[in-house]
Protein backbone atom coordinates (compact mmCIF):
# COMPACT_ATOMS: atom_id res chain seq x y z
CA UNK A 1 0.00 0.00 0.00
CA UNK A 2 1.07 3.53 -0.66
CA UNK A 3 0.46 6.33 0.88
CA UNK A 4 0.52 9.79 -1.00
CA UNK A 5 0.96 13.04 0.51
CA UNK A 6 -0.40 16.20 0.04
CA UNK A 7 0.12 19.67 1.31
CA UNK A 8 -3.29 21.39 2.17
CA UNK A 9 -3.46 25.49 2.77
CA UNK A 10 -6.56 26.46 4.68
CA UNK A 11 -7.97 30.16 5.39
CA UNK A 12 -10.90 30.89 7.30
CA UNK A 13 -12.89 34.03 6.47
CA UNK A 14 -15.58 35.53 8.07
CA UNK A 15 -18.48 35.75 6.08
CA UNK A 16 -21.85 36.42 8.80
CA UNK A 17 -21.97 37.57 11.72
CA UNK A 18 -24.68 37.51 14.09
CA UNK A 19 -24.86 40.04 17.36
CA UNK A 20 -27.33 40.87 19.71
CA UNK A 21 -27.10 43.87 22.42
CA UNK A 22 -28.30 42.37 25.44
CA UNK A 23 -29.59 46.09 26.76
CA UNK A 24 -31.60 46.95 23.73
CA UNK A 25 -32.58 43.86 22.66
CA UNK A 26 -31.33 44.56 18.63
CA UNK A 27 -29.98 42.34 16.47
CA UNK A 28 -26.97 43.21 13.73
CA UNK A 29 -26.57 40.54 10.91
CA UNK A 30 -23.41 41.60 9.20
CA UNK A 31 -22.59 39.64 5.80
CA UNK A 32 -19.23 40.13 3.82
CA UNK A 33 -19.30 39.67 -0.17
CA UNK A 34 -17.60 36.26 -0.35
CA UNK A 35 -15.18 35.96 -3.10
CA UNK A 36 -13.87 33.04 -3.22
CA UNK A 37 -10.04 33.20 -3.56
CA UNK A 38 -7.21 31.86 -5.92
CA UNK A 39 -5.12 28.88 -4.97
CA UNK A 40 -1.95 31.66 -4.61
CA UNK A 41 -4.29 33.91 -2.63
CA UNK A 42 -4.92 30.38 -0.26
CA UNK A 43 -1.65 29.52 -0.10
CA UNK A 44 -0.87 33.28 1.21
CA UNK A 45 -3.20 33.68 3.66
CA UNK A 46 -5.49 36.41 1.93
CA UNK A 47 -8.99 36.03 1.10
CA UNK A 48 -10.79 36.64 -3.07
CA UNK A 49 -10.78 40.44 -2.00
CA UNK A 50 -7.10 40.16 -1.12
CA UNK A 51 -7.74 40.75 2.23
CA UNK A 52 -5.73 38.78 5.01
CA UNK A 53 -8.01 35.87 6.42
CA UNK A 54 -8.61 35.90 10.26
CA UNK A 55 -6.50 32.29 10.58
CA UNK A 56 -4.90 30.00 8.10
CA UNK A 57 -3.05 26.87 8.55
CA UNK A 58 -0.70 24.92 5.88
CA UNK A 59 -0.69 20.74 6.73
CA UNK A 60 1.05 18.08 5.03
CA UNK A 61 -1.28 14.96 5.18
CA UNK A 62 -0.65 11.21 4.10
CA UNK A 63 -4.30 9.71 2.74
CA UNK A 64 -6.06 7.69 4.81
CA UNK A 65 -5.20 9.28 7.95
CA UNK A 66 -7.51 11.56 10.20
CA UNK A 67 -5.99 14.46 11.18
CA UNK A 68 -7.72 17.60 13.34
CA UNK A 69 -6.70 20.88 14.21
CA UNK A 70 -8.36 24.03 15.91
CA UNK A 71 -8.88 27.49 14.16
CA UNK A 72 -9.51 28.66 17.80
CA UNK A 73 -11.70 31.60 18.78
CA UNK A 74 -14.21 31.82 16.66
CA UNK A 75 -17.18 33.80 17.34
CA UNK A 76 -20.77 32.31 18.67
CA UNK A 77 -23.66 33.19 15.85
CA UNK A 78 -21.40 33.50 12.73
CA UNK A 79 -20.62 31.80 9.79
CA UNK A 80 -17.52 31.16 8.38
CA UNK A 81 -15.85 30.43 5.11
CA UNK A 82 -13.11 27.76 4.75
CA UNK A 83 -11.35 27.90 1.41
CA UNK A 84 -8.86 24.99 1.12
CA UNK A 85 -6.61 23.99 -1.72
CA UNK A 86 -3.79 20.66 -2.26
CA UNK A 87 -0.72 21.12 -3.58
CA UNK A 88 2.40 18.73 -4.31
CA UNK A 89 5.00 20.15 -2.15
CA UNK A 90 8.04 21.40 -4.16
CA UNK A 91 11.80 22.98 -3.41
CA UNK A 92 10.90 26.42 -4.47
CA UNK A 93 6.92 26.47 -5.31
CA UNK A 94 3.70 24.56 -4.88
CA UNK A 95 2.07 23.06 -7.67
CA UNK A 96 -1.69 23.34 -6.72
CA UNK A 97 -4.68 20.89 -8.36
CA UNK A 98 -7.97 20.60 -7.95
CA UNK A 99 -8.76 24.41 -7.85
CA UNK A 100 -10.07 26.07 -4.23
CA UNK A 101 -12.95 24.50 -2.15
CA UNK A 102 -15.24 25.75 0.16
CA UNK A 103 -16.98 24.24 3.30
CA UNK A 104 -18.83 26.70 5.42
CA UNK A 105 -18.95 26.62 9.21
CA UNK A 106 -21.73 27.49 11.43
CA UNK A 107 -20.75 28.57 14.62
CA UNK A 108 -23.40 28.46 18.27
CA UNK A 109 -22.13 28.26 21.64
CA UNK A 110 -22.19 24.53 21.93
CA UNK A 111 -21.20 22.95 18.35
CA UNK A 112 -18.22 25.30 17.07
CA UNK A 113 -15.98 22.66 17.07
CA UNK A 114 -18.14 19.77 16.52
CA UNK A 115 -18.53 21.80 13.43
CA UNK A 116 -15.43 22.62 13.12
CA UNK A 117 -14.19 19.14 12.70
CA UNK A 118 -17.08 17.72 10.80
CA UNK A 119 -15.76 19.90 7.90
CA UNK A 120 -12.09 18.72 8.08
CA UNK A 121 -13.44 15.07 8.16
CA UNK A 122 -15.16 16.04 4.69
CA UNK A 123 -11.43 17.56 3.22
CA UNK A 124 -9.71 14.14 4.64
CA UNK A 125 -12.21 12.13 2.73
CA UNK A 126 -11.77 14.01 -0.52
CA UNK A 127 -8.66 13.54 -0.24
CA UNK A 128 -8.62 9.85 -0.88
Amino acid sequence: MTSHSATIYFILVTYKTITTNQITSTTNITIRPLVIPSEEQVASCVDGSGYPAIQCRRVVMLSGMTYSFDFGSLAENSVYAMHYTYSNQYPQRPVFYGGVHTQYIFTTNHETHLTLLLSLILVIFMML
